[in-house]
């Protein structure tokens, strides 16, 4: 089991993501062999986790693609949400959530998954019940699709599609990285 770790990052602060931040984490799951586990915790206010577990060294690389991604998806969103003037607040964040759920797909289709051998799943799997035994499914905050949203699924695929992890990282990069990426919170 030494060939399984993990690596945590900040996700926020909700205990109910939105569909598309869950979708950006199975994303990078996929891409990269990795299991995401979400932790919530309602100390001193409410504050999220997500922990990447995989074989060394997935999860840092997770990590690392998920902030550039995040970081991406993050800019077009918040982009997207300045060309809608003549909105109500819940409107806009309905709009600019199927934005981001399209733009998601649009980087899934151009990303290639990481398919595990059956050994490192099992390795992975019981590394995740030995460090999490009592796991729960997460609702995501999820919209309805309405006649005028197609304008918001059209502008985030075309978004998504110009995404990039082309970024390397130097040796400072990653030590910044390793020593941010184990969880802060104690489980």
């Amino acid at each position: 089991m030494s060939d399984v770790d993990y690596a945590c990052i900040r996700a926020g602060s909700t205990k109910k993501p939105p569909k598309y931040h869950q979708m950006l984490v199975g994303l990078v799951s996929d891409a990269f062999g990795v299991e995401a586990i979400y932790h919530v915790q309602n100390f001193f206010g409410i504050k999220t986790d997500i922990e990447f577990i995989g074989i060394v060294p997935q999860p840092e690389i997770a990590i690392y693609a998920y902030e550039v991604l995040h970081r991406q998806l993050t800019w077009d969103r918040s982009n997207y949400i300045k060309t809608l003037k003549r909105y109500k607040r819940a409107n806009k964040t309905r709009k600019a959530d199927l934005f981001a759920e399209a733009w998601v797909q649009a980087v899934w289709i151009n990303i290639s998954t990481y398919e595990q051998s059956k050994g490192h799943k099992e390795l992975i799997t019981r590394f995740k019940n030995n460090r999490h035994n009592n796991l729960s499914k997460m609702k995501a905050r999820d919209h309805k699709i309405k006649s005028n949203d197609d304008d918001a699924l059209t502008k985030g695929a075309k978004a998504g599609s110009k995404a990039n992890l082309h970024h390397g990282m130097n040796g400072q990069e990653l030590k910044k990285l390793e020593a941010a990426s184990r969880c802060s919170m104690k489980y």
